[in-house]
This record gives C-alpha cells, structure tokens and sequence, in this order.
C-alpha cells in the first residue's frame, strides 16, 4: 500500500497512477468508438496492486473487471510506469491545506487539462460533443463507473448536484459563477442513465475549459445515494435525529458536514468525512475536525482509470 502525508496530513496513493491521460474518444462523436467492453476484453491482463488483490481475497470487492466502467480511461505514462507501494508524505505548516488536497488527490473533473495545459479532454466522462453554435454540450458518462463504496455513478448524481444542492437556496446561494451564461444558470437535463446535457443562455466558447477549473468538481461531487439520506427532500421525516446526534441546528449545517459546502473542493469542509463516496483515486480514512492532526487516505478500489 502506498500512503501520502502532508505535515499534518497523511494520505494513501495508488502506485502506478501517471500524469498523462490517452482517451479512445475525444470532442467529436465523429472519432472512433471504443471497445464494447474494453474491461471485459482485458480481464485476462489486468493486474491490481497486491493490497488490493489481498482485499479481494478475502471478497471484499469484486475482482478488477467486475470494478472498473465498460470503457475506463487508460492513463498512459509520461517517462515510465510507476511502482506498488510506499510512502508519499508532505509537509504543511499550520493549518491543514485543502487546496493541497484537491491539487493532488481531488483533480477529478467530467473533463480536464492535459499535463501539458494545451486543451481539455474527456475524464470522469467518456466522450463529449458540442452543439455548432456553442450553447449546448452533451456528455457521455461511463457505462458501470462507480463510487468508492461500490454505488453506480450515473446521471441521476449530476442531476442531484444541479437541483438538489445548486437549485436549493439553502445549500447555495448564488449558482457558482462558471455555470451561468446571460445572467442565467445553465439548464442541466438527464438524457438517459449516462447522458446529461448542458444547455446554455448564449453561446460560450470557453465552457470547456470552464468544466475544467477547480470550482466545477462539484459537479462529482455529491453522491445522491449517500447525501440524499441528510436532505430534507428526501428524508424530512429522519433529519431531526440526524441533526441532534451530529450537534447541529438545521439540516444544511447537517448536509454540509457529510457533503462539503457546494462552491470549491479547495474548502476545507469537503475533506472532513471519511463517509463520504468518491471518484477520486484515494478515499479518505481519516481527517481532522477542527484542522490538525492527520489525514489518511488509501486506495479507492473502484477507480475507473488502468494503465
């Protein structure tokens, strides 16, 4: 097992995670399609760390190919693959930094930078397309990804983010910058399980790149089949107990302590529950509540990207 530690903070990395990202799909449904099951078609070659393998053992998770999406992204190396286990430990003075965090472990995002910062590409998602004139982006989500404690992610969690935490005034105020065009948010709509579509006032060239930045991984960031237990939509009638065990007056302050505040995974209280489900590539274990001592993570079983 590898682990990471920053100062007051300690976290467990998957060896053998590079940098660089190769996608089979890209920008234009006019690109070649992928295998029907690339996992499925690898299962014979697919190899996973041995603490990992030790787990699956044991049945604990499914092995590999029963883990990974249809078509995961293959991350390919920038100079040479790397090694399973060890220890990665950094050092932060004071109080514990989330932005370090999210720079190095929470970078997760429906589409993302190259290493190189030339242009964005797919990520959590498998492919994309845009509308000719700019004001409607369509996203193709990984048949069969999941979250860390093994639940599907689909489209049904976008659809939660858009109007459960974003469309509720008292989770967020104010809809974060990046998704409102014209003075008008942007219109998120669930085509099919693995389909959403973003729909936008004007055209805009750069929403892309906007997808990108660090504030739109809220985007992926809230479980609906975790989160939905401590909101009031879903589960009025359970909060009040809720509420009372966890020290807290109303259900948004309980909402943000298991969820993180909708805004930036650079604020502090979206690394607070281990609980908490995620795409990322390591889950925390551990983490301070008032902001010292350590944080722990280690690898997520369930991460949809292979070498």
């Amino acid at each position: 097992m590898k682990r990471v530690v920053w100062g007051f903070v300690s976290l467990g990395v998957a060896g053998g995670i590079a940098a660089a990202l190769w996608v089979w799909t890209g920008v234009r449904d006019s690109e070649p399609a992928p295998p029907a099951n690339l996992a499925s078609a690898m299962d014979q070659s697919l190899g996973e760390a041995p603490c990992v393998a030790e787990r699956v053992g044991r049945g604990e998770p499914p092995p590999v190919a029963q883990r990974l999406p249809v078509v995961p992204l293959v991350v390919q190396a920038i100079t040479e693959e790397g090694d399973y286990g060890g220890d990665w430990r950094v050092a932060v003075p004071g109080r514990w930094d989330a932005s370090l965090l999210y720079r190095t472990i929470g970078y997760e995002n429906l589409v993302r930078w190259t290493p190189e910062w030339t242009h964005v590409v797919p990520n959590v998602v498998q492919s994309y397309s845009v509308s000719p004139d700019h004001s409607a982006f369509t996203f193709r989500l990984r048949r069969g990804m999941r979250w860390s404690d093994g639940a599907p992610f689909t489209a049904d969690d976008i659809l939660f983010w858009y109007e459960d935490v974003v469309g509720c005034p008292e989770l967020c105020a104010v809809p974060p910058a990046w998704l409102v065009s014209a003075g008008r948010p942007a219109r998120v709509e669930k085509l099919d399980d693995y389909t959403v579509r973003f729909s936008l006032a004007q055209p805009d060239y750069v929403f892309l790149q906007r997808l990108a930045r660090p504030a739109a991984t809220d985007v992926v960031s809230f479980p609906r089949h975790y989160l939905s237990k401590f909101h009031v939509r879903y589960n009025s009638d359970g909060l009040a107990e809720q509420m009372q065990a966890a020290g807290v007056a109303t259900w948004p302050e309980l909402f943000r302590l298991k969820g993180g505040a909708a805004g930036s995974p650079e604020l502090p209280s979206r690394w607070r529950n281990p609980e908490l489900p995620t795409l990322n590539a390591w889950v925390l274990t551990a983490a301070p509540a008032a902001g010292d001592g350590e944080v722990v993570a280690v690898r997520n079983p369930y991460y949809w990207k292979i070498e």
